[in-house]
């Protein structure tokens, strides 16, 4: 028996092309075939990704010019400029797309209440939302800062949606979301809303710098609840 290495080739293994070539072979047959289809790919990633890369750049860019606005507004706001504060501020809300423009809506809400200018400040707040759908931290700050103007502008029926809504969230002021709709509760002729409220903070914080404060709400309420309605 021959064996492996003096085995002889046949015409028949000449004539046959080996399975690697022949693969190549019609692979490049098939490019040659649909070369154009094939440049039209190519060319189409290249846009892709230099679109990708352009658009990179542009948010970079746009939040270098974000910040170089937002420090010289907010210190205007600070500084109690209210009125020029207001313009610069609106200028770096205008860059949707960056946390300067984002976080530029509170302090204009701010702004916006310093002067009196209440609608204004619910409408910036309620602009704040709809771009800060997602970060339940941030969301929760807008809900709280929305119920608290829309509170101290007679809207209290509004503010306990935001209030109500702000408690679903994560974030350091879920307390302040809590004693808002406590308020709002007692202003609105709702007893029952103030009265949990203040008893839901109460049993987070039996010993607070508050909790002598808000126990006498609580008993004023309950007293209140207790007496028989009066005769019309």
């Amino acid at each position: 028996m021959d064996s492996p290495s003096s085995k002889r080739l046949t015409r028949k293994d000449i004539r046959q092309p080996d399975r690697f070539i022949d693969l190549m072979g019609k692979s490049g047959r098939f490019l040659a075939q649909k070369k154009k289809l094939v440049a039209g790919v190519v060319a189409g990633l290249l846009v892709i990704f230099a679109g990708l890369w352009g658009w990179s750049f542009y948010q970079q860019r746009e939040s270098q010019i974000a910040a170089g606005q937002y420090f010289p507004a907010l210190e205007l706001y600070r500084t109690g400029n209210y009125r020029e504060a207001a313009t610069a501020l609106a200028q770096v809300a205008a860059h949707r797309r960056t946390i300067y423009g984002r976080i530029a809506l509170l302090h204009l809400a701010h702004v916006q209440v310093a002067l009196g200018e209440y609608p204004k400040a619910v409408e910036t707040l309620q602009e704040f939302l709809r771009r800060q759908s997602k970060d339940p931290w941030l969301r929760q700050i807008g809900l709280v800062n929305l119920g608290y103007v829309q509170e101290i502008s007679g809207r209290c029926p509004e503010a306990l949606a935001a209030y109500a809504e702000a408690q679903k969230l994560e974030g350091s002021l879920k307390d302040e979301a809590t004693l808002g709709e406590a308020r709002c509760g007692a202003q609105s002729g709702k007893p029952k809303i103030a009265l949990d409220s203040y008893r839901r903070y109460l049993s987070t914080h039996p010993i607070s710098e508050r909790d002598g404060e808000i126990s006498l709400k609580v008993q004023e309420l309950e007293a209140g609840a207790a007496q028989p309605p009066t005769a019309k």
